[in-house]
């Protein structure tokens, strides 16, 4: 169900009407590219070369971004890359690329915006799954290490981990959740024990969905996280797009003709974490939302954008996945081509959400351009932009020129992807999914493939 009117929403959740959340901005995603759900894309290449296999968020974007009125940006990187050889010293060739982008942001000139640091490894080290084949107090280590560099500033939070999945179980646990909730209390004990004080996230595991928080089993196991500052929230993810994807890319390449076009999946998605937010005194962060730029996604970013302004009570704040300079046309991505080349269709939506600077103790932003004043409103924005699009019966679709096809035959997703003329620098040209957490059916039209969802 959409919501087309403000007052509906709030009628519904029977709460007052609130001010909106706190926090809105954008993942800025380029460190951590080659890192795949399940460890490296191309474990013989990696960690990569520098410029070739990933790079740095580009800080000429971040007065862009200020000044439509975002204020946080999760900042998305590989463990691997930071530290090499686990429970040892961080790499400074790599990690000196964190510290110009926390520096630029959170910087006055800036208007003293927040960075969100996001392990982007899937509760996995080259591999290794935290709590099982390798220690949680490798986790732990590595946050002590990044905690301690950053204690200083406080605009820097931390998100732990970014969408645990898939974890065997260790026998001392009855649960993949009570595994994983265990090792993310460990990380936020040595956490706290360095000094910061600004606020963490944790995620929960099946890639931390706020559909399936508690479907899941996260809600019950999330229920043991403690702070002794009470300072933390929990980071859940939302992709409102029909289906994510029909199939999963490891590479990206252009993906734009094989995707739904259409979105459902909005608001409907939060009621159940919601109502465990609230009945259980807990706040949660969406990491992680997107949707394409079809004129029926357009209208569930409104209406989720509204909605979670309306449960400000309960949801402090969003960051859309995602920004970053070497995305091309991937469907999601609102990256300004340039700082002078407008607004993406989606961000044309969600700048109207945008909580600008309201909460930061310092400056407001500075700006050389002309302060527009804005509404929060939920009339749909449309776009004219041209799209391709795909259904997703069992048929084949021609993906990134002749040669490269996808085939969606029932409930296994195979991808085969030629190398044609590749939209990023990202080398994998092939990978087979089987998401054990992804459901997939099929249909002779339009209807939906993937009834769970994951990101992407």
């Amino acid at each position: 169900m959409i919501f087309n009117k403000v007052p509906a929403l709030f009628a519904l959740v029977g709460v007052a009407a609130a001010a909106g959340v706190k926090y809105t901005g954008v993942n800025e995603a380029s460190m951590e590219f080659g890192v795949g759900t399940f460890g490296p894309d191309t474990p013989s290449t990696f960690p990569g070369v520098y410029d070739k296999q990933f790079t740095a968020p580009n800080t000429n974007t971040i007065p862009y971004w200020r000044d439509l009125g975002a204020n946080i940006f999760r900042l998305s990187f590989s463990w691997e890359r930071a530290q090499p050889t686990l429970s040892s010293a961080l790499d400074e060739n790599y990690v000196k690329y964190l510290d110009q982008f926390v520096s630029a942001a959170t910087s006055t000139a800036n208007g003293s915006q927040y960075v969100l640091l996001d392990l982007h490894n899937y509760a996995r080290w080259n591999g290794k799954v935290v709590g099982s084949d390798i220690p949680s107090s490798a986790l732990s280590d590595f946050w002590t290490r990044m905690a301690n560099r950053y204690k200083s500033n406080p605009r820097v939070y931390i998100d732990i981990m970014n969408e645990p999945h898939d974890m065997p179980v260790n026998q001392k646990y009855l649960s993949f959740a009570m595994q994983w909730f265990s090792a993310a209390q460990d990380a936020l004990n040595a956490i706290r024990n360095t000094g910061f004080s600004n606020l963490i996230l944790v995620p929960g595991i099946s890639y931390t969905g706020a559909h399936s928080w508690v479907s899941s089993g996260n809600a019950a196991a999330a229920l043991s996280i403690t702070d002794p500052l009470n300072n933390f929230a929990f980071d859940m993810h939302h992709m409102v797009t029909h289906q994510i994807l029909c199939l999963r890319l490891a590479s990206h390449t252009d993906v734009n003709s094989a995707r739904s076009s259409s979105c459902t999946h909005g608001t409907e998605a939060f009621t159940a974490a919601t109502s465990w937010l609230r009945s259980n005194n807990r706040k949660a962060f969406l990491g992680e939302w997107a949707a394409t730029t079809d004129a029926s996604c357009q209208a569930s970013i409104d209406s989720a954008a509204a909605y979670l302004d309306a449960n400000s009570d309960v949801w402090i704040g969003w960051t859309w996945w995602a920004a970053g300079p070497w995305w091309g046309d991937y469907m999601y991505s609102i990256e300004p081509s340039s700082v002078t080349s407008g607004d993406a269709a989606q961000t044309k939506i969600l700048k109207k959400y945008f909580a600008g600077n309201s909460v930061n103790p310092g400056p407001k932003p500075q700006t050389t351009s002309t302060t527009t004043t804005t509404t929060r409103t939920t009339t749909t924005t449309t776009t004219t932009r041209p799209t391709t699009s795909a259904t997703c019966a069992p048929s084949t679709v021609t993906v990134n020129g002749p040669g490269s096809t996808v085939t969606v035959p029932g409930q296994v997703v195979t991808v085969t992807v030629t190398p044609g003329q590749p939209t990023t620098q990202r080398t994998t040209t092939t990978t087979t999914t089987t998401r054990p957490q992804t459901t997939t059916t099929t249909s002779t039209g339009s209807g939906p493939c993937a009834s769970m969802y994951g990101q992407w």
